[in-house]
């Protein structure tokens, strides 16, 4: 079996969790692999990769490449010496196809798609970034795109006609579970403030439900001080905005939630996504109220009973008041269900399923020669 290399372009403090799970399920195919991290610019995401790669069995040997577009002809130059040619290429993050060298990647990861920008800047400059990312991906060679939804495989398909299998972002149960000796308390939040996490409607739904239940208490859990807005309606007394160093502590404030929020406007960011929130608050044997905007949430949710799922456009009233009558019901029913939608989303089996693309694709070229 050959040995792989993996080139990653973006901010990888962002997404190390979906990095991560794939370095490592690489190597468990391959044994440790190359790594290159492509740096859009100089940021945090550079400490946090080298910590890991230093640590983890997973790497083989790793570099970091400054990456920033208008040096996508010298990076390709750069690369074109520095990849073995007998490796297996691994391509992670949706920019990374315009910085490759002409030779052909096997395997092609989508966590996101470019349209992201749009939803923070609609200016020139944004608009020809997402034209160029996706011209640049249309040049493609890769034998299979692995993607995080059944929605982005539809579109990845239609627009570049790529091979896709799916990957969903899964999560480590011996890592994440809820510990014991903690009381369920807080309806919350976990996660970031970015325009597509739609906090503002969230804020108005949580201020309706301070309104409706003056006993209710909420937390967040975010070091991006956009989600602190969540407690713009709220009294101080009654919200918790706090943040979490490592997954114990991620697991032990989750342990306290009653309810965690996934509750993001219908739009093709969202409805492409598969975000790591949902395992990790499933794991932790915690409900989610989701909106409805067409992504796999909804089917992981209807599917097991893990959850409840909102209509965006109702009113704030009416979805606070929905959200109320939820939490009487599971309050009297239990939440075992949750526990069953959290063993779909294990990292080992969705491990073992990307292997099994891995597998997939190194055969097709044995056949090939």
């Amino acid at each position: 079996m050959s040995r792989a290399t993996l080139v990653y372009r973006g901010q990888f403090d962002l997404e190390a969790s979906r990095v991560m799970f794939l370095m490592d399920a690489a190597a468990d195919q391959f044994g440790p692999v190359d790594v290159v991290l492509l740096q859009p610019f100089e940021g945090r995401g550079r400490a946090v990769f080298e910590s890991y790669a230093a640590t983890s069995p997973a790497v083989r040997s790793s570099q970091v490449v400054a990456a920033p577009r208008a040096s996508a002809r010298k990076v390709r130059r750069h690369l074109e010496e520095l990849l073995d040619r007998d490796h297996t290429l691994i391509a992670v993050g949706f920019s990374v196809t315009g910085f490759l060298p002409r030779r052909k990647c096997d395997v092609w990861c989508v966590n996101g798609i470019p349209e992201e920008r749009l939803l923070s800047s609609t200016s020139p400059y944004s608009r020809l970034a997402v034209k160029w990312d996706w011209a640049t991906a249309r040049r493609s060679t890769a034998d299979v795109a692995v993607v995080v939804s059944d929605p982005m495989a539809r579109l990845i398909e239609h627009r570049l006609g790529l091979q896709t299998a799916v990957v969903p972002n899964a999560v480590d149960r011996e890592l994440f579970h809820r510990p014991g000796g903690h009381t369920s308390r807080y309806l919350t939040y976990q996660g970031g403030g970015s325009p597509w996490q739609g906090l503002d409607r969230l804020a108005d739904v949580w201020s309706e439900l301070h309104r409706a239940d003056a006993d209710l208490r909420f937390r967040i859990i975010s070091r991006d001080p956009r989600a602190h807005a969540l407690a713009n309606g709220l009294a101080p007394d009654v919200v918790d905005v706090t943040a979490a160093d490592g997954h114990v502590e991620v697991c032990a404030l989750l342990a306290e939630a009653r309810l965690g929020f996934l509750y993001r406007p219908p739009c093709l960011v969202n409805e492409v996504s598969f975000p790591m929130k949902l395992g990790e608050y499933l794991a932790c044997e915690v409900p989610v109220v989701a909106s409805r905007c067409g992504w796999d949430v909804e089917r992981v949710l209807s599917e097991h009973g893990a959850g409840l799922i909102v209509e965006w456009d109702d009113p704030p009233t009416a979805t606070a008041s929905r959200i109320l009558e939820y939490l009487s019901e599971i309050e009297s029913a239990g939440t075992q269900e949750v526990h069953a939608a959290a063993v779909a989303l294990d990292r080992n089996s969705w491990s073992q399923e990307f292997g099994r693309a891995l597998c997939a694709v190194e055969r097709a070229q044995e056949q090939a020669l």
